[in-house]
């Protein structure tokens, strides 16, 4: 049972990674950008020219390592600037969402379509940008300066050539994963900005576009078609009530004669041509 239920979280777990993987692919070849899906999965371009130099003929090493540093430390600089951007729009995106999460179910209720998939098209670029920024806490390969046990036994002129490499190599995997990093913090950037357009837009047009005598009509025309909200603000019917006494009799009308009554019959205009209408039909059928 708990290998099971190990193979069923480790393929959910492949299928999430990959499906954020693919977005993220997806994403940034839709804004112009052309990396490759093993980039993407790596989380830092590839080595497309290499860093190291051939330092056998250098003349001044030691200038060429202070160099070396320095590169390296302005790499890690650059980098830490765009990791601290990427945060800060990580934060910024979260507050966004729980702003729409507020805001939104208010207006929910759109009149018109386009009004429908705007909000859409919003909220899904609100999550895709969360959702590929959020890449940037992902494990991936790194670059360090270290000795090896063939730096051991080498001169100081030697070993000072392969630190310098070995900082120029730290320094390029480093400039690699901020370019990527770069070009995922501004695919996530257009994608927050144009999800907040679309809110404000939608926000704008629902308070300028909606007549408050509309959307009273609309609300009481709602209640009234729920018998069950209509049955409930009712309350539930009550026992029938005591029966009451009876009232005193009226009086009696005054007696008519049968004549009068034929006297009346005879004197309506109206029986009359009745009656003759009558005997004008009984006429043509007799001949």
């Amino acid at each position: 049972m708990s290998e099971k239920l190990q193979k069923a979280l480790d393929r959910f777990h492949d299928f999430r990674k990959d499906a954020v993987i693919v977005l993220a692919y997806l994403t940034l070849r839709v804004f112009g950008k052309e990396p490759t899906y093993d980039e993407i999965k790596a989380g830092t371009y590839a080595d497309r020219e290499s860093a190291e130099l051939n330092l056998g003929e250098a003349k001044d090493i030691d200038l060429i390592l202070d160099t070396s540093k320095a590169i390296l430390l302005d790499s890690e600089k650059r980098l830490a600037a765009v990791t601290d951007k990427c945060q800060t729009l990580l934060t910024f995106g979260s507050l966004l969402l729980g702003v729409v999460g507020l805001l939104l179910p208010k207006y929910l209720e759109f009149d018109s379509w386009w009004m429908r998939w705007l909000s859409f098209v919003a909220i899904a670029m609100l999550f895709d940008g969360i959702i590929i920024l959020s890449m940037f806490f992902d494990v991936g390969k790194g670059m360090s300066v270290s000795l090896t046990k063939d730096d051991v036994p080498s001169d100081s002129h030697a070993l000072k050539r392969s630190l310098a490499n070995s900082y120029l190599r730290c320094s390029g995997a480093s400039e690699r994963r901020t370019d990527y990093l770069v070009d995922l913090y501004s695919a996530a950037r257009f994608c927050f900005l144009s999800a907040l357009s679309g809110v404000a837009v939608l926000v704008f047009a629902s308070l300028t576009l909606r007549i408050p005598s509309d959307q009273t009509t609309h609300i009481i025309q709602e209640i009234r078609a729920d018998s069950t909200l209509t049955n409930l603000l009712r309350g539930p019917k009550g026992d029938p009530g005591a029966v009451g006494s009876i009232g005193p009799k009226g009086e009696n009308g005054s007696s008519v004669s049968a004549t009068e009554i034929v006297n009346c019959l005879l004197s309506d205009v109206r029986f009359r041509e009745t009656i003759e209408k009558a005997k004008c039909e009984n006429v043509k059928k007799a001949q």
